[in-house]
């Protein structure tokens, strides 16, 4: 079988994202009790313009591996687990320069649900750039317009 994404590319283009989308995943992270989880998660890389494409079903490998690892090996965080899932995904893709995790999560708080974004973005020196926006879920109205909090927090 002919593995066409290391073939070499006619187009010499760099691309900044090419991935999977809206993975839908369920796991628990085990933080001052059990929290569960029920995720939307992203997966990207760049693509070098020397390749044709990316093997994606190692993104999907990376993510069931990630959550399998908080079994064994517990995180504190969503965003530690981004971090975590970010490194994984580069281990897999040697040619890729950046990785990019964004996980939509909803966190229980006193009663609540939370809406969460984490945004994740690691290169192979292995810095990190985060972005996490906390949402309150309950709107608040201002003369019939909806208005939601965001809360952005930048690492």
């Amino acid at each position: 079988m002919v593995d066409v994404q290391s073939e070499v590319s006619k187009i010499k283009i760099d691309i900044d994202k090419v991935g999977v989308k809206n993975i839908r995943k369920e796991f628990i992270i085990p933080k001052d009790g059990l929290y569960f989880f029920l995720s939307s998660i992203n997966c990207y890389v760049d693509l070098p313009s020397k390749y044709r494409g990316i093997h994606m079903s190692r993104n999907i490998e990376a993510i069931n591996e990630t959550i399998s690892d908080v079994s064994r090996k517990p995180v504190r965080t969503l965003e530690e687990f981004a971090e975590n899932l970010c490194s994984e995904v580069l281990k897999r893709h040697e040619y890729a320069r950046f990785a990019y995790i964004e996980i939509k999560s909803y966190i229980p708080y006193k009663n609540k649900s939370y809406k969460v974004f984490v945004r994740c973005k690691c290169n192979r020196m292995r810095e990190l750039y985060r972005k996490i926006i906390l949402r309150l879920d309950t709107p608040f109205f201002i003369s019939n317009y909806k208005i939601y909090i965001d809360v952005i927090i930048y690492n």
